[in-house]
């Protein structure tokens, strides 16, 4: 994935009742029970070259999945602009 930018927000539906959490790069992903849907906004990509990782957990707090996302951006941390991704 390439995008513009320093920092980028990240949003999605989610698709199973067993998904008791979500967390990006170790931060915790509001999620809406309401709206059956997560984000996570100002994602900071320092370099050129960003890894992404998302581990979702059950009600238990056991690991469902684990996705490393490789992220390209042509500036570095010094521009201010979000970038916004939806899953």
């Amino acid at each position: 994935m390439s995008v513009e930018g320093s920092s980028l927000d990240v949003s999605g539906k989610i698709l199973s009742e067993e998904i008791g959490s979500i967390t990006i790069n170790n931060s915790q992903v509001s999620i809406s029970e309401a709206n059956s849907s997560f984000s996570l906004s100002d994602i900071s990509l320092r370099n050129t070259i960003n890894d992404i990782v998302v581990k979702i957990y059950n009600t238990n707090k056991n690991i469902l999945q684990k996705k490393v996302y490789t992220v390209y951006t042509s500036s570095q941390a010094s521009s201010s602009s979000n970038t916004p991704v939806s899953g």
